[in-house]
């Protein structure tokens, strides 16, 4: 079917109601890439030269665009103030992890400071068991040598 179409157009564009036609199609697109932005179309009844103002386009020159330099620079500007948004809110939740990082490392040395505290307890208790120990040997030594030493002394004088 669009083989159809296709053997049908190539009949038909040498045809002149197609030539005109598409002539036609062509001098329309130039017309609307050539107006200008502001240009619109004549009410009917008034001359079309009161109411239509056109650009000339000379040759060299590029052609202008169709969208209005302010609406790009609006655009521009809207896409400036996102990326500067976007690094504004990378620079806050920078700001949060240095912040929660710091309570880390603040939590970190609080609680190695409580560790060392209780080291130093254990190591303390540690050093009374030990005199304990060796005051309380002594002790029994002393009275274990001592009452030998009262029995013989006891002993002797009887």
């Amino acid at each position: 079917m669009v083989f159809s179409v296709h053997a049908r157009y190539k009949f038909l564009k040498d045809q002149p109601k197609w030539i005109e036609w598409r002539i036609q199609k062509a001098a329309a697109k130039n017309q609307k890439i050539n107006a200008n932005s502001t240009a619109t179309a004549a009410p009917t009844g008034y001359p079309s030269s009161i109411c239509e103002e056109r650009e000339v386009v000379l040759p060299n020159e590029p052609m202008p665009s169709r969208r209005p330099a302010v609406r790009k620079k609006e655009k521009e500007n809207q896409r400036k103030g996102s990326d500067q948004s976007r690094i504004d809110a990378l620079d806050h939740l920078w700001a949060k992890k240095k912040e929660a990082d710091a309570e880390k490392e603040r939590v970190k040395a609080e609680m190695y400071k409580v560790a060392f505290a209780l080291d130093q307890q254990r190591i303390d208790l540690d050093k009374e068991k030990f005199e304990f120990k060796s005051i309380s040997k002594l002790h029994s030594h002393l009275i274990n040598n001592g009452l030998i030493w009262i029995k013989k002394s006891l002993s002797s004088k009887e």
